[in-house]
């Protein structure tokens, strides 16, 4: 039932953001435009005619709201003839210069006295308001709609008309008194909803606390069954039966990706309700500043970055998505190879870890370039330029950075290729050995055993020795004693090797051994060499126990180590 209730809350908020983002779009000032068959008034901000002449356009509002556009010529070099801002300045001055009169509203009339060249827009009323001058209509104010003079005027004359009447009624004490209430009231709702989203996100953070901590265990769990390094302590081993099951091998994987999908998807609803939040209270904001007449002009002001920097966080919030999308792809592909051996499995893992990250990066970056690209067109910032002048940063780049492009070629060969991926042990340029801890196109990090990070570019790595792919070789020798009978010592260690090959647990990790007879021979005894081929990564491992092995096996057979001299240098000191 619990379950039920948050889900029916989610949808509820989603349902209000959804209204809240069609309420902002619609909140968006649209000029009033007269309409006929050609074409409309204000149908853009310039317009040129002829070579040396430009029509510009400018609107003229009243508390917030267009009512009509006027228009202006100017030359190609901006000096214009007419001062339109200062124009339609004057033109709101009078209309709010009007509304601070006495007049009756009711009884208001807005006419068009016809003055040949242009027209002149008036204010009457029953009382004290006769012939009230309003503003100068001009037939380039008419031209650029396709309209006479006349219709212009009319229709003008008409729009203010009902803008004074309804700014008036808008100043009433009755009307602010209700627009106040209302406010309160969506200042109640919005902290209720708030309160509610911030309760979801105390949930959410739960879940994705136990998330992560099954994340974790799944981890250590999949690199003590897969990788089994011997760093790996004897406390984290699991049964063997666990180890040599092909199904459990592949159920552990099918778990890591699904906890890692989780606990990607807990960040993105995380996100979306920050952003629901965020959204809610700009549009409340907005809607109250929208509710009175003389804030109503900030409406729009307080929206507009909002809403251009909305498209940023939906971009974010799609790249987030497109990651939850890669994990989903990788857990829906392992589903269909389920006859993968462990060791398979294992090198798709490292390699599926290793590209994961690489491909969530490059998504992301291709989503929040075009949201910034898009960002800077809506704030009328030409993108020509700026394309121009990165293809010519980037060459300028590619030129002076070299070293940087080898690493991104280098580092996209490494994955290619698959020489190494997150989670193998390896030793590059014979100098840095260790476990790869991070890897992407430009750097590969390793953690050493003494818990070091040893960081290399890409394009610096001549040599890689890679000790956890495919299988890993190792030989051990065995000192004897020149006593001991050599047929009987190499019966022994077969009789030892064999027992460890007949070990469910060891049996699963010595491909192939092979005795190679007598390596050394001296005045103090002789050496047994052993080859082992294991898989890789186990073979110290392999060599420990076969060691461990060996000490009661020669005791029992009375076989005896060849004991080597210890020299010591001395060192005296006047």
């Amino acid at each position: 039932m619990f379950k039920r209730r948050v889900l029916f809350i989610r949808w509820i908020i989603l349902l209000i953001n959804g209204c809240l983002i069609v309420l902002l779009l619609a909140s968006i000032p649209v000029n009033a435009q007269l309409s006929n068959s050609q074409g409309k008034i204000g149908s853009s901000p310039s317009t040129t005619i002829g070579a040396q002449e430009i029509i510009t356009m400018t609107p003229v509002q009243l508390d917030g709201r267009t009512l009509f556009t006027i228009a202006g010529m100017s030359s190609n070099d901006q000096k214009n003839t007419a001062p339109l801002d200062n124009r339609a300045e004057f033109i709101e001055e009078s209309l709010y210069k009007l509304l601070e009169e006495d007049f009756n509203a009711e009884s208001l009339r807005v006419e068009v006295h016809d003055k040949g060249d242009h027209t002149k827009i008036v204010a009457s009323d029953n009382g004290k308001l006769k012939n009230v001058p309003l503003f100068i209509l001009t037939p380039l104010d008419a031209r650029v709609a396709g309209f006479t003079l006349e219709e212009s005027s009319n229709y003008i004359a008409q729009v203010t008309q009902k803008a004074l009447r309804q700014a008036w009624q808008e100043r009433q004490p009755a009307y602010l008194r209700r627009q106040v209430k209302l406010a309160g009231i969506l200042v109640v709702s919005t902290i209720a909803l708030s309160t509610i989203i911030w309760l979801l996100q105390k949930q959410l953070k739960k879940k994705e606390a136990v998330l992560r901590e099954q994340k974790t265990s799944c981890d250590l769990r999949m690199t003590a069954n897969l990788i089994r390094t011997a760093e790996v302590s004897e406390a984290m081993r699991m049964d063997e039966e666990e180890v040599s099951s092909t199904e459990y091998c592949h159920t552990l994987a099918t778990e890591q990706l699904h906890n890692r999908r989780m606990l990607s998807s807990q960040g993105l609803q995380s996100y979306l309700l920050q952003v629901t939040q965020g959204l809610i209270w700009l549009g409340v904001i907005a809607l109250i500043l929208g509710l009175f007449p003389f804030t109503r002009a900030w409406e729009w002001t307080v929206l507009e970055l909002p809403l251009l920097l909305g498209v940023f966080l939906v971009a974010i919030a799609l790249s987030k998505g497109s990651g939850i999308l890669v994990d989903r792809t990788l857990e829906q592909w392992l589903q269909y190879r389920k006859n993968l051996s462990p060791q398979q499995l294992e090198r798709w893992l490292l390699r599926a870890n290793s590209f994961a990250p690489i491909i969530k990066g490059a998504i992301a970056t291709v989503l929040i370039t075009t949201a910034l690209l898009f960002i800077l067109s809506r704030l009328n910032i030409p993108l020509a330029p700026i394309l121009a002048g990165a293809g010519i940063l980037s060459l300028a780049i590619s030129l002076g950075s070299q070293r940087l492009i080898a690493d991104l070629i280098s580092g996209t060969l490494i994955l290619i290729e698959d020489q190494y991926a997150i989670g193998d042990f390896v030793t590059l340029n014979e100098n840095a050995f260790g476990r790869v801890e991070r890897l992407n196109l430009r750097a590969t990090s390793l953690r050493n055993r003494q818990g070091n990070l040893i960081s290399l570019s890409n394009s610096d790595i001549k040599q890689v020795n890679n000790l956890s792919k495919d299988w890993a070789r190792a030989k051990l020798y065995v000192p004897v004693h020149y006593s001991a009978d050599v047929d009987r010592t190499i019966e022994v260690v077969q009789q030892v090797i064999d027992q460890m090959q007949a070990d469910s647990f060891w049996g699963e990790l010595i491909q192939e051994a092979e005795i190679r007879g007598v390596e050394e021979i001296d005045g103090y005894g002789f050496t047994i060499g052993v080859r082992f081929q294991t898989k890789p990564g186990v073979f110290r491992k392999v060599i420990r126990e076969c060691r461990r092995r060996l000490k009661p096996a020669f005791d029992k057979a009375k076989i005896q180590f060849a004991e080597r001299p210890i020299y010591q240098s001395m060192q005296t000191s006047n």
